[in-house]
């Protein structure tokens, strides 16, 4: 016998002084071990047509035999036919679960430890070698399906990602549990309880679920951290809360729970500062009823994220007690203006008339007052009544404070008036200097002359 092959052998037998330690001398020289085949009943979980999938298996073989070999410790991973014949055989029943991983190698677990196995019957062709992986590839399930997720009778091919879990028995319970577990998934988790809402595994599978809605809980709220994106931090709110209802008092999420209030509460400066604005847009006379929507328009965002919220509630419904507040008196003068009363209606929206450029309502009112005093300051200024065109003129250009028309048109209006004060003045005095004058009193005559303008 070659080094090469000693050595291998030499490596093969510290794997099976190392399996001994772990499987336990009880174990290997039980009766399960020593018999001849042991069939063992397995849960299939496997990658269906339509996606993961699982299929309860009795009389479970590989290649026609419950018995198989352990690979660890070979070098290399490969395997020649003198190798191969030396390796240790144990029995299926021996593990817990077997799997083929990504690199196509088959594992046993044994004592929650894998180790990695092959099973009998390989073909060595003309002294080949083989690696684990392509030893798998000659591996096939044999046994009877008794049930399956896909109600389909094959049994799934071993190939990678297939994973065997040995039970005792068919068990339809823990077969969906383990399919719930391998999809992982919220609406994985969501289904499993809603049809096993009783499971001796509910108690896991709730675990499982509340952690998974805190990691997407987590992960929104993160991405609302780089983006700011309200809509990122209510979702982050939602699976938190799912996460609670889950498991009442899950710590988690309550404490991202409070990260997101605090989120609130520094969101909510920016609402304050926008009603500050539109109070004092209000009191110096100025637009800024677009504070108030925007103010509106984001606490609703935030109520939305938490209805909940007390410092959210409270400013939200003081910013709503303005909005009714502003609408009551503008339906005041719509009322009011019906009736064609516009001095009394644009008096009863007081201080909001200044939001006239922002809201059709008030600038329909405003605009029906400013027109009926323009026009009637033109008649009158058409049939040279000065002083009434000045009183309607100087009327618009109060309710219309920009309107260079109306401004330009009681300038005109105004020396209009002072021109005929003056002639009527003038007239007044030259007839009382002729009174004068008549009666000889000449000086007197002379100083109402000299006190026209």
């Amino acid at each position: 016998m070659s080094s090469a092959i000693h050595l291998q052998l030499f490596m093969q037998r510290r794997t099976v002084i190392r399996f001994v330690l772990v499987l336990g001398m009880a174990v290997l020289f039980s009766p399960c071990a020593l018999a001849k085949e042991n069939p063992v009943s397995a849960i299939a979980l496997f990658e269906g047509p339509s996606g993961p999938a699982y299929a309860q298996i009795t009389g479970l073989t590989l290649n026609g035999k419950s018995e198989i070999r352990v690979c660890d410790g070979v070098p290399g991973m490969k395997l020649n036919k003198t190798i191969y014949d030396n390796l240790l055989r144990i029995q299926l029943a021996n593990g817990t679960a077997l799997e083929r991983g990504a690199d196509g190698v088959l594992t046993l677990t044994i004592n929650s430890k894998p180790m990695c196995v092959v099973a009998t019957n390989l073909r060595f062709e003309r002294n080949a070698e083989l690696t684990t992986a392509e030893a798998a590839d000659q591996t096939a399930l044999q046994g009877v399906v008794v049930s399956s997720s896909t109600q389909a009778t094959d049994l799934p091919a071993l190939k990678r990602g297939v994973r065997l879990v040995f039970v005792s028995s068919p068990d339809d319970d823990l077969a969906r549990f383990l399919l719930a577990q391998r999809v992982n998934s919220i609406a994985g988790w969501e289904d499993f309880l809603s049809r096993d809402a009783s499971s001796a595994h509910a108690t896991d599978a709730k675990n499982a679920l509340a952690a998974l809605c805190h990691e997407s809980a987590e992960s929104a709220f993160a991405r609302y951290q780089k983006s700011g994106d309200l809509a990122l931090l209510e979702l982050a709110q939602q699976h938190a809360l799912e996460a609670g209802k889950v498991i009442a008092g899950y710590s988690p999420a309550i404490k991202l729970r409070a990260r997101i209030d605090k989120e609130l509460e520094a969101q909510l400066e920016a609402d304050r500062e926008k009603l500050q604005a539109y109070h004092t847009a209000l009191t110096q006379q100025a637009t800024g009823y677009s504070q108030l929507l925007a103010a509106r328009k984001h606490s609703e965002e935030l109520l939305a994220i938490n209805p909940g919220y007390a410092p959210v509630l409270n400013l939200h419904a003081e910013i709503v007690s303005e909005l009714r507040k502003l609408d009551s008196a503008i339906a005041n003068a719509e009322a009011i203006a019906l009736a064609k009363d516009y001095d009394r209606a644009v008096e009863t929206l007081g201080p909001y008339r200044a939001f006239a450029p922002e809201l059709a309502q008030i600038n329909g009112i405003v605009t029906a007052a400013y027109t009926m005093h323009f026009i009637r300051g033109q008649e009158l200024a058409g049939r040279e009544d000065w002083e009434k065109a000045v009183s309607e003129f100087r009327r618009a250009t109060e309710i219309r404070t920009d309107s260079k028309e109306a401004a330009n048109a009681l300038k005109n209006a105004e020396s209009q008036l002072a021109v005929s004060r003056n002639r009527e003045a003038a007239q007044r005095a030259i007839a009382k200097s002729k009174e004068y004058a008549d009666n000889k009193e000449f000086i007197e005559a002379y100083e109402v002359l000299t006190e026209l303008p």
